[in-house]
């Protein structure tokens, strides 16, 4: 997450950082923003910036007032409410992917879902679409080290190292860092 945010102030000088929120309870990430800017400040109320800066304006600022009487309207929901998952499991057809071993040679396509809390990726034969090997682990606010784990970790999985990518898809919220990596 540090990275991301020294990222995105890149091209704005630094003398007068401000990081306000509950990521400031984040001791890791706090120490390596700290590393990059020293003079970062993090205010008393940090975890409830917004919240005060709400009451602030409030109090300076007339009020509306409210009815109480209207405010909860009983016996009525504003939302819609659908039927039960399991009422419909007759519309549903689970296909399952085969999973095959590679071999040298082989040419697959490989996919990688960089999410902001979990990353995926998976190996897939082009011939007979047999599932070569997969991972799912934890982002940990890190999605380029996330990226790079999968991949070792499909290595690891692979009993041969001699297998040509034909094609690679990438989605997520980390796509595009994942893919500058």
């Amino acid at each position: 997450m540090a990275r991301k945010i020294l990222e995105l102030l890149k091209n704005i000088p630094q003398e007068k950082i401000m990081i306000v929120g509950g990521t400031t309870r984040i001791q890791a990430m706090i120490a390596e923003l700290r590393r990059e800017i020293p003079s970062l400040t993090i205010p008393e109320e940090a975890t409830y910036f917004e919240a005060l800066g709400a009451a602030l304006w409030a109090a300076e600022n007339p009020t509306a007032s409210i009815d109480g009487d209207q405010l909860f309207i009983e016996d009525r929901s504003q939302f819609d409410f659908h039927h039960p998952l399991g009422d419909f499991q007759d519309m549903v057809t689970f296909n399952r992917m085969e999973r095959g071993t590679a071999r040298t040679g082989d040419r697959c396509l490989l996919g990688l879902d960089v999410g902001s809390t979990t990353t995926k990726i998976v190996l897939v034969r082009e011939s007979d679409l047999k599932i070569l090997g997969s991972e799912y682990l934890r982002t940990k606010g890190d999605p380029v080290g996330a990226s790079r784990r999968c991949y070792r970790a499909l290595i690891e999985q692979l009993q041969v190292t001699d297998v040509r990518i034909r094609g690679l898809g990438v989605t997520g919220s980390g796509r595009k860092i994942a893919g500058l990596h």
